[in-house]
């Protein structure tokens, strides 16, 4: 099902914390789900809705919003005022001073300060629209349409949130999802509805009280944890959209944050299912899934997505703390295999290795996420993102993933137009992939240098696995890869290889040369389909491969 993009932009937004709260809605039946204070609304526009549907919020305006782009007919009129909308700095002054008479107008205004003011705030709103990071007027239907149809059929109020937690359930079962601001938060800075201290002491009372099941999202903090003894608390991490991250050099921090419910939603994390903190006959939950399998972020030439059942068995065998790549491209095994306490990446591609690294901060992360949504996948553009010349880390990885994602096999060496529109992971889904990829990254070691580096580094762990994944043998060095890798360079990769006492894999193209600089080591053929050709599997050519170690699997 495809999942509409969220209508606004929203300070305390749980929109990076989606992949970890679904459980908590996945695995709990339920025929009406409530949203208390909706806000945003990112948890309702990315689950399936049930049979009833309740929207609320204190905040008149957003209603009114929500509202109108829940009618069909002042949703098309919204979409045509914003086809004439332009997204300036003069514009947005205007908006904020201006009085609207009606429905429409309140939408009108709501919605065009919100998209165009720093952070979506829209209480004492500041310019904050950027011609690259922002969705300009004429693409706002986007958001408009897919949201609107979404919103029909469904109960929106503007009432106490009291009101709406003791209203009883019109079905079989009720769900809850109730996201009050934080408890340490400047509330004038960040939300248009005031919420007291006593607001949160009250609003503890009634869901102790309550017969509805919830789930409660809020900041980790003593004040809460005393407030909620008697429910369940799941920790979590993800990132704030709250911070102006300017005010702290520059990097956007985690949230500290909790889950609570009054259930057990019974989760499951890589087959294991896990419970809640303070559960006396099972260990506590551990949310961040870092473990799981995930795509690589990247399209890439000679990557081993397609060998990883072959490679599997070898990592398996060397049971290990600290795990090196000297070669990451794009890092197909690294983003399959279980995290480890040490792991340490490399590739000699300055610009890959500084987008991955932007992907890594949470910072530049986000803002890289809010350029790429907002891209298109047209020859114009990719020709456009050619010339361009990057000025800064976020420039560059910013042309990076779009010349990658649209290029033909992924070639960055005199990228081609590549992109097809129905075999291709258009724009607007390449977001969870960055996601997935950030969240994997976390304490990861990444570097630019020489493989002999990496390979001779003495175990810093106890027990190192290496996985080496150098370009083939005789691959069109010219054609497909950046950076060239000459006979010489394969020469002394083996030399360095020989005298290593670290367990590695190493992937190599079948031929005589490598077979021969290798006939000291562990050599297993195998095939697998190449990924270079832009091809239906069917006659994508079979690769003749080797697997080579210093070691024997049992």
């Amino acid at each position: 099902m495809n999942l509409p993009r969220l209508l606004f932009r929203y300070p305390g937004g749980k929109f990076y914390a989606l992949k970890l709260l679904r459980p908590f809605w996945q695995n709990t039946p339920h025929d009406e789900y409530r949203e208390v204070m909706v806000g945003g609304g990112a948890v309702f526009f990315d689950k399936p809705k049930v049979r009833h549907n309740w929207l609320n919020d204190k905040h008149e305006d957003l209603m009114t919003t929500y509202e109108t782009v829940a009618d069909p007919e002042l949703r098309e009129q919204l979409v045509e005022l914003f086809e004439k909308e332009v997204a300036t700095k003069e514009r947005h002054a205007e908006m904020k001073e201006f009085v609207p008479r009606n429905d429409l107008e309140i939408a009108l205004k709501f919605f065009y300060l919100n998209r165009t003011s720093f952070s979506g705030k829209t209480r004492s709103p500041s310019w904050g629209w950027r011609p690259v990071r922002s969705l300009p007027p004429n693409r706002w239907k986007e958001r408009i349409r897919p949201c609107g149809i979404k919103l029909e059929d469904t109960k929106m109020t503007c009432l106490d949130f009291e009101d709406i937690i003791t209203a009883p359930s019109p079905g079989a079962s009720t769900l809850l999802f109730v996201d009050p601001p934080y408890f340490h938060v400047k509330r004038e800075n960040h939300y248009s509805e005031s919420f007291s201290e006593n607001d949160h002491y009250r609003l503890a009372a009634v869901l102790e009280k309550t017969s509805h099941e919830f789930f409660l999202t809020y900041d980790d903090c003593k004040e809460i944890r005393d407030l909620y003894s008697f429910a369940r608390a799941y920790p979590l991490e993800f990132i704030y959209r709250i911070d102006n991250s300017r005010d702290r050099g520059g990097r956007r921090k985690y949230g500290q944050e909790l889950v609570i419910t009054n259930y057990d939603p019974q989760m499951t994390v890589d087959g294991t299912t896990t419970h809640a903190r303070g559960d006396p006959t099972h260990s506590e939950i551990t949310t961040r899934m870092m473990d799981r399998s995930i795509k690589s972020p990247f399209r890439f030439p000679g990557s081993k997505a397609q060998a990883i059942k072959y490679i599997r068995p070898h990592w398996e065998g060397n049971p290990h703390a600290e795990y090196r790549e000297p070669f990451l491209g794009g890092g197909a095994v690294f983003f399959s295999k279980p995290r480890v306490p040490s792991i340490w990446l490399n590739d000699i591609d300055e610009e890959l290795v500084t987008t991955y690294k932007t992907i890594q901060d949470a910072e530049s992360c986000s803002l890289l996420i809010e350029r790429v949504s907002q891209e298109e996948a047209t020859k114009d553009r990719h020709t456009e993102m050619k010339h361009w010349k990057p000025k800064t880390a976020l420039d560059t990885a910013h042309r990076y993933f779009y010349l990658n994602r649209t290029s033909y096999s992924g070639i960055m060496k005199k990228p081609a137009w590549g992109y097809h529109p129905k075999k291709s992971v258009p724009p607007e889904r390449w977001e969870p992939r960055i996601l997935q990829t950030h969240e994997k990254l976390q304490g990861v070691k990444i570097t630019s240098q020489d493989f002999k580096s990496v390979i001779e580094l003495p175990a810093q762990s106890n027990g190192v696995f290496m996985y080496i994944d150098p370009p083939y043998y005789e691959a069109d060095q010219k054609r497909a890869y950046e950076y060239s890798f000459t006979r010489t360079d394969h020469v002394r990769l083996a030399a360095i290889l020989k005298t290593t006492d670290l367990p590695f894999c190493l992937t190599y193209d079948n031929c005589e040369p490598v077979r021969n600089l290798y006939d000291w080591a562990t050599i297993t053929p195998v095939s697998w389909r190449y990924h270079t050709a832009n091809s239906r599997k069917a006659s994508r050519k079979m690769g003749q491969e080797l697997i080579i170690s210093n070691y024997k699997l049992e």
